[in-house]
């Protein structure tokens, strides 16, 4: 992934120029703050780029709520084998449940 470039604009001139602007933040993948008397307040970013960074956000909820399931599996003295065999019996219930047998 190569540095995208920054480019800091007033919302005026953001305002005036909004077609060129997204243009150029979605052929020519530049990022975009844009300021609004003198402070910084939205960006404006290609959809790729967006894309990616929610995908980001996504995998640091999930890398929390991992530490955190394993935080609280081991301060209840459950080990990964349990786990996994409470998994297995959790799946097959769900199983019957809609399909009214166990798995094969």
């Amino acid at each position: 992934m190569t540095e995208k470039k920054l480019i800091t604009i007033n919302a005026t001139e953001a305002r005036r120029h909004f077609g060129q602007v997204i243009e150029k933040a979605y052929r020519d993948e530049k990022h975009f703050v844009v300021e609004k008397n003198g402070t910084p307040v939205v960006a404006i970013i290609g959809l790729e780029d967006y894309e990616n960074y929610r995908r980001m956000l996504a995998l640091q909820l999930l890398e929390q709520l991992n530490r955190e399931l394993n935080l609280r599996a081991q301060a209840q003295g459950v080990t990964e084998e349990k786990l996994l065999e409470m998994l297995e019996e959790d799946r097959e219930e769900v199983f019957r449940e809609r399909y009214g047998s166990i798995a094969p």
